[in-house]
């Protein structure tokens, strides 16, 4: 008679404790979606509801995380398109055979005028 009674005290106790317990294991394992369904207005209560919103914050974060990782994948992706771009504009431009310029024809006056610089 004493055994039930002591377990009809400890139950309300041992059991969110348990479930508490089971949900910080799981969590610690990587799931952060898990949630604590204790529901009371004790100890216990405001433990495992502090673990559900501690749960959900760090939920909410990796969900930033991946956005913000998406994004920088996209600009990473957007910038090696343009820099491949450029690289085969450059070889390109490299390759093509430059026209040739006819030298402008120095007058006699021009020439004239640069001889005495040319012979220092």
């Amino acid at each position: 008679m004493l055994r039930r009674r002591a377990s009809k005290i400890e139950r309300p106790i041992t059991e969110p404790l348990a479930e508490t317990v089971r949900a910080v294991d799981i969590s610690a394992d990587g799931d952060v979606t898990v949630r604590v369904g204790v529901d009371s207005s004790d100890e216990i209560g405001h433990m495992a509801k502090a673990l559900n919103r501690q749960l959900g914050s760090q939920q909410d974060l990796m969900a930033r995380i991946n956005i913000m990782s998406q994004t920088l994948t996209q600009a990473a992706d957007g910038l090696t398109g343009i820099s491949t771009s450029l690289a085969a504009s450059s070889e390109e431009a490299r390759r093509k055979p430059r026209p040739c310029r006819p030298r402008p024809s120095r007058s006699r006056s021009t020439s004239k005028a640069w001889r005495p610089l040319l012979r220092n």
